[in-house]
């Protein structure tokens, strides 16, 4: 005999691992270039030498639609010249002898901290002109809405982010784009506001400046990896709720972990 609350029971858990699953994506142990954009490279270390950690539902329900909206929204266009896919295309770097390379060699190389990798969401052709597109989740579509109305653009990460794949898809396959668009899509309605996206589009910065960012954040991370160094702590809006770290780095005064 089933009872009611045994399949209450059952479907909630079977849906809870569900969720598990969807946001278990495989990451390679190298830089990222989600680690080149973060404010505060304290951050970036912890994220790394840190042992995965188990997490809550409610910080578990936007990362859990991010996943979701990324898998199923392809908003590419199609047959690129000189690229393989338009939609959650890969790129793999060797910074160390400036070159691109593939998955296997970061899967089989000594040192992974001499590569990085990154997807790029989506490009899109608008009147001839090639755009990388990245979707960002927010609980604040709002504040991104009043950027926009004034021109603002994204959040510099955001738009480092977008710079930076650019720089990677020049060098890896050698078509350059000029444009990038986050799109901002809501976690939550607030009010009873109706659904609504944002998407801001700007144009990017020059490949060389960025260039050089990407060098130089890629030799710190190596160096702090290597060498167990904790960088210094950097205030900045991470600090603020948004850091799963905050606690543990307010009381952390070592130089080396």
């Amino acid at each position: 005999m089933v009872l009611k609350s045994d399949i209450r029971d059952a479907a909630y858990f079977a849906f809870r691992k569900s969720q598990i699953k969807a946001m278990m994506i495989e990451r390679l142990d190298c830089i990222h270039v989600s680690d080149l954009i973060k404010p505060c490279m304290r951050n970036v270390i912890y994220n790394k030498e840190t042992p995965e950690h188990s997490i809550d539902t409610e910080k578990m329900r936007p990362l859990f639609l991010g996943q979701a909206i990324h898998e199923v929204t392809d908003m590419s266009t199609p047959n690129i010249q000189g690229l393989p896919v338009t939609h959650e295309l890969p790129l793999y770097y060797n910074w160390l002898h400036k070159s691109p390379c593939k998955k296997e060699d970061i899967l089989n190389a000594v040192n992974k901290y001499d590569y990085i990798t990154g997807k790029i969401d989506d490009i899109i052709e608008v009147n001839g002109e090639l755009v990388i597109c990245d979707k960002k989740t927010t609980g604040s579509i709002d504040y991104f809405k009043s950027r926009d109305d004034r021109n603002q653009g994204p959040n510099d990460s955001h738009r480092m982010q977008i710079n930076i794949y650019a720089t990677l898809l020049k060098i890896c396959y050698n078509v350059d784009v000029c444009w990038g668009c986050n799109i901002y899509y809501p976690t939550k309605l607030v009010d009873n506001k109706k659904e609504f996206i944002v998407p801001i589009p700007y144009k990017l910065e020059d490949k060389d400046k960025t260039y050089e960012i990407i060098q130089n954040k890629a030799i710190l991370i190596k160096e702090f990896m290597e060498k167990k160094i904790l960088p210094i702590r950097t205030k900045c809006y991470l600090c603020d709720g948004m850091c799963d770290h905050a606690a543990k780095c307010f009381m952390d005064d070592r130089v080396k972990w």
